[in-house]
């Protein structure tokens, strides 16, 4: 890769302010380091040369500030060649500070690198400041924005540069260990973007204020979203704010930089700070999900596998369409329902050291039909064979579950649904549970066997009947637990699950209902 693709990249990212942040688009990021402004007018003049022979560029003034050190370039236009009045991109006004095209022909010509890439970092531009960009294609002003602030990038070497000047021609293998040298060669400072809107052909988006933190290599910053709008191919997005405390890549940066997979230890090559939601709806046909907020705690690992990991999604309601005759419509219609009102939650925990893992609690509530929550513990797993796909069935036999239990809670759900089998069956709701009570009854007189005599039940199992007798008469509370006396594996267990009673009392099973 020479110097022209380098500064074509450079050029455009400084008509526009957005192509440096492009480094950070994806991912918030952490402030960057400070580092002395390039002193100096800026070769604006030289940098438009740069762009593509089927770009025309012109402006209306440029001045230099000799105090700020700040390049100001006014009414600035980049057209294509032939249509200048057609399609262009148009700058009221760019403040620049601190380029310097020879860094950038340091980091970008990996042809001059050498034997060893140099890992000095040089400023390739310091800070940015663009006002009033729109985009026009084709006759149509199709984006905008009010202004862009960009704290400037430093970099070094690149520890692994492209075999060839095709990036896209570059093995999976090759690719990683790129992305890892950007990762580690890369300091940016904040990005701010303040009133973008875009639309085309009836789809448009728009959001108020949008900042990604700067990257620290591989570390990336705070970020934030205020009033975002979107409405595309009949589907209407809305976030009224959202954060995140970034993220920490700088122990995998190692292992990305060779292209190999790490081995399983204890270290954490990767964190993530917490991040939240507030405001979150979608909406299209007639049909509406709303979200008042959602929570992630900060994430943990254990090498690659999250140790923690903690959800809370709060008052999700969901109106399905009542004019278009939806399947989600029907069926929540039948339950005698015209909305769903949930909240959800997800709690995990691992140690790697121990080997075990819980699923501390999966939950979900609906207001008008049932609260659930299940939780469940593991043990003997052992990481670093079940990621080895030589070991990785062995190992996945050998993980032993050591206890669970469901909660379930009726919130009139129950009877919602025994009014709907009813109708499906033709009869009554008091028939359909004489039924299953019945059903639980002819279970109490013991179980058939295959030479024709009826095995007595287990107290464990007669409990368990009795249990489920109680929850259909008085539908409240139910609780299902398996508290086995020794983990129970794939290995270990399948054969016990054949016979209920058996197997009932290899779980260690007991149920337990409470009246409404």
């Amino acid at each position: 890769m020479r110097l022209s693709l380098s500064a074509l990249l450079l050029s455009t990212a400084l008509a526009t302010g957005f192509g440096a942040g492009a480094l950070t688009l994806l991912t918030p990021a952490v402030q960057a380091q400070e580092a002395a402004v390039q002193a100096g007018e800026v070769d604006v003049d030289g940098l438009l040369k740069l762009l593509p022979p089927d770009a025309k560029a012109t402006y209306g003034s440029k001045s230099y500030d000799a105090l700020t050190g700040i390049t100001t370039i006014r009414d600035l236009k980049i057209a294509e060649a032939g249509h200048e009045d057609q399609s262009f991109l148009a700058v009221s006004e760019i403040g620049l500070r601190g380029v310097d095209m020879a860094a950038f022909k340091y980091v970008f010509d990996f042809a001059a690198y050498g034997a060893t890439p140099d890992a000095t970092f040089k400023q390739l531009f310091g800070d940015i400041l663009v006002k009033g960009v729109s985009l026009t294609v084709r006759g149509q002003t199709v984006a905008g924005v009010e202004e862009i602030a960009f704290g400037g990038v430093q970099m070094k070497q690149l520890q692994f540069k492209p075999p060839g000047a095709q990036l896209g021609a570059m093995s999976d293998k090759e690719g990683f260990q790129f992305l890892g040298a950007l990762l580690d060669s890369a300091i940016t400072g904040e990005i701010k973007v303040t009133n973008f809107t875009t639309e085309d052909r009836g789809n448009r988006a728009s959001i108020k204020t949008l900042v990604f933190g700067g990257i620290n290599r591989g570390q990336f910053g705070p970020s934030s979203i205020d009033t975002f709008e979107s409405q595309a191919d009949g589907l209407v997005s809305k976030i009224a704010s959202a954060k995140s405390d970034g993220a920490d890549f700088t122990k995998g940066l190692p292992w990305l930089l060779k292209g190999e997979m790490p081995p399983v230890g204890p270290d954490a090559l990767m964190y993530f700070g917490a991040s939240s939601v507030d405001g979150l709806s979608y909406e299209m046909n007639g049909a509406k999900l709303t979200i008042a907020n959602y929570t992630v705690e900060p994430i943990n690992f254990y090498w690659l596998v999250p140790s923690t990991f903690k959800l809370s999604l709060n008052d999700i309601y969901y109106t399905p369409s009542a004019t278009d005759g939806t399947s989600a419509q029907k069926d929540l219609a039948e339950l005698g329902l015209d909305h769903l009102d949930l909240d959800l939650g997800v709690e995990w925990q691992f140690d790697g050291n121990g080997g075990s893992a819980s699923l501390k609690e999966l939950r979900i509530a609906e207001s008008q039909l049932f609260d659930a929550t299940l939780s469940f513990d593991l043990t003997g797993i052992n990481l670093a064979q079940l990621v080895d796909p030589a070991t990785a069935q062995g190992a996945l036999m050998g993980v032993g579950l050591t206890g669970a239990q469901l909660f379930v809670k009726n919130n009139g759900g129950f009877d919602k649904f025994l009014t709907l089998a009813a109708r499906e069956q033709n009869t009554t709701p008091d028939a359909i549970k004489q039924q299953a009570l019945d059903q639980l009854t002819q279970i109490e007189g013991g179980m058939p066997q295959a030479d024709g005599t009826v095995k007595p039940l287990s107290e464990r199992v007669k409990s368990i009947v009795a249990a489920f007798k109680a929850f259909i008469n008085s539908p409240g509370t139910l609780t299902i637990k398996v508290q086995p006396a020794s983990p129970i594996t794939a290995a270990t267990g399948m054969g016990a699950l054949f016979d209920p009673m058996t197997g009932a009392d290899a779980l260690g099973i007991t149920v337990e209902s409470t009246p409404q």
